[in-house]
Formats: C-alpha cells, sequence, structure tokens
C-alpha cells in the first residue's frame, strides 16, 4: 500500500511491516521537501538581496582634491540672453469687469509677478 495514493478517510492497514514502510516513505518524502524549501530560500534571499540590497554605485566616491578635478563640460540648457539686447516689461492689465471672479463677485488675486 503506497502513503501517497491512500485517502485521508481510508483506514490503515494493520500489519506492522507495511505501515513502517509507509513510514519510511513519508520520511523521504518529507526530506525533499525540505531540501526544495531550503533551496527555494536560498533563492529568494538572494533575489531580495540583489533588489534591495546594498549597491557599490550608491557610495559616495571619495572627495579629489582641486588640482586633480577633471575640467567641466560644457554647460547644457538655455544660454543666457545677451546683454546688448533691449529689455523691457511689458503688463497686461485686466479691465475692471475681468478683475471680478464670475462665481462669487470678490477681486480675483494676482498672480505671476
Amino acid at each position: 500500500m503506497d502513503a501517497t495514493t491512500l485517502a485521508p478517510d481510508a483506514p490503515l492497514p494493520d500489519d506492522v511491516p507495511t505501515l513502517q514502510a509507509m513510514v519510511r516513505e513519508l520520511l523521504t518524502e518529507l526530506q525533499k521537501l525540505r531540501a526544495e524549501n531550503a533551496e527555494l530560500k536560498t533563492k529568494l534571499d538572494a533575489a531580495l538581496k540583489h533588489r534591495f540590497g546594498r549597491r557599490s554605485e550608491r557610495r559616495t566616491p571619495p572627495p579629489v582634491p582641486a588640482a586633480q578635478k577633471p575640467p567641466r563640460r560644457d554647460e547644457h540648457g538655455r544660454s543666457p540672453l545677451p546683454e546688448h539686447l533691449e529689455r523691457r516689461e511689458v503688463v497686461h492689465d485686466l479691465t475692471a469687469a475681468e478683475k471680478l471672479c464670475p462665481c462669487c463677485g470678490r477681486p480675483r488675486a494676482c498672480i505671476g509677478e
């Protein structure tokens, strides 16, 4: 009689050698499951360490003396306007009716200054 194919509500055999064989079979299956469980735990620990562990890229680099600093690269982004260009301030003012809130009728707050 096989321990794995035995139904949970089926009666157990009465002879001792058959019961001992079933117990041995269950013990070997238990050992296999424990080994598989340990292997899966090891894989999970490695995956978690890889995902959430410390990384060498996160370390702050040691300070470099000023004489050894590399030259600055070209600045990127928008360059400032030349000084010789004329600058003038343009204010777009609303009428008195447009300054009032259409919902409550109170004057609106000035934004963008």
